[in-house]
């Protein structure tokens, strides 16, 4: 009898610290009901784990104590069902934790839906009054298009009119965005088309294709950093733009180093008077037009002289001889 009170006296002890022994809780709670009942209903030691497998071994004997624990989950509760013993079932029922904690959860998700079916609400309203303002101010301030070829549709009707042409301005290109020569030789850069690179070099500073290939064949880097210097473009970028044209460069460390030094160490007006010494491509000839006038011009003299020679003498006298013989015969 002695060894019993012990016992209970000892589990009674423990049952409510935290710093009880695991496998001093878990022993304890193996025992009789007589000394595992403190430990069983509140001991802070025992998990989830811990109690299913003790519902496991002891089954209905110890289903009440543990229903009585606040700290119970869902999945001590569901095994507790499972055992339907009436003692457990009205321990859980009795249990206010487990009711107050449901009732606690099933307030803040009602709330949270609440609240999310209301801001989705207003957001519906919102985006409704945006769009009958827009709806309203388009209809009071009908917007005038002033593009070019709204503008010269309206020319158009306008001469068809009236029996006229259409003026001058009318017939110009449509305006386009100027040219990036920067992000332009920088995209050509990146799919490595040196010949894309050639033609943006000729199109910025009138380079033959011979002359900018020749700036790309540069393994230094050099040549081509000079022509992104007089470019005016930024360091950064220019650096970017050589690594990509000549990947060699990056595969060095002090290769790399030395490019962008040296392109740190150069003037955009002294690089852009070394640029203008460089081999251009030839200027365009005489437009057709003109050449067709010159043309013209020389075809009108040469048939006058030739008029005038000799040969064509001749054969003006021999024909008139001709058309006298067949009169008189």
């Amino acid at each position: 009898m002695r060894p019993v009170r012990l016992g209970s006296l000892f589990a009674r002890n423990l049952a409510h610290t935290a710093f009880t022994p695991r496998s001093i809780a878990l022993f304890l709670a193996m025992e009789p009901t007589t000394i595992s009942e403190p430990i069983l209903k509140h001991s802070p030691v025992l998990g989830q784990l811990d109690l299913l497998q003790l519902l496991q071994k002891k089954g209905e004997e110890i289903a009440a104590m543990v229903a009585t624990r606040p700290d119970i989950g869902p999945s001590v509760v569901r095994r507790l069902n499972e055992l339907q013993n009436k003692p457990a079932q009205q321990a859980l029922s009795e249990n206010d934790a487990l009711v107050n904690g449901a009732n606690v959860r099933s307030a803040k998700a009602l709330f949270s839906k609440i609240e999310v079916r209301k801001a989705s609400r207003d957001e519906e309203r919102d985006a409704a009054t945006a769009r009958a303002e827009a709806e309203r101010t388009k209809k009071s301030t009908p917007v005038e298009k002033s593009s070019p070829e709204n503008q010269a549709e309206k020319a158009l009707l306008s001469a068809a009119g009236r029996g006229g042409r259409l003026e001058e301005e009318f017939f110009g290109p449509t305006p386009t965005a100027p040219f990036d020569f920067a992000n332009s030789l920088e995209k050509m850069a990146r799919v490595h088309s040196h010949q894309g690179m050639a033609v943006l070099m000729q199109k910025q500073f009138g380079f033959t294709l011979e002359t900018a290939h020749r700036i790309l064949a540069d393994k230094s880097g050099d040549t081509l950093a000079v022509l992104l210097s007089a470019a005016d473009i930024g360091a950064a970028q220019a650096n970017r733009i050589q690594l990509l044209a000549n990947p060699a460069i990056g595969l060095s460390t002090q290769n790399a180093m030395r490019a962008v030094r040296f392109y740190a160490r150069l003037n955009p007006q002294t690089s852009g008077e070394a640029v203008a010494q460089w081999p251009r491509a030839e200027k365009p000839g005489t437009p057709h037009q003109e050449y067709y006038q010159e043309s013209r011009t020389h075809r009108t003299g040469g048939f006058a002289r030739r008029a005038s020679t000799p040969a064509a003498v001749d054969t003006q006298q021999q024909a008139a001889d001709g058309e006298k013989f067949r009169s008189t015969g």
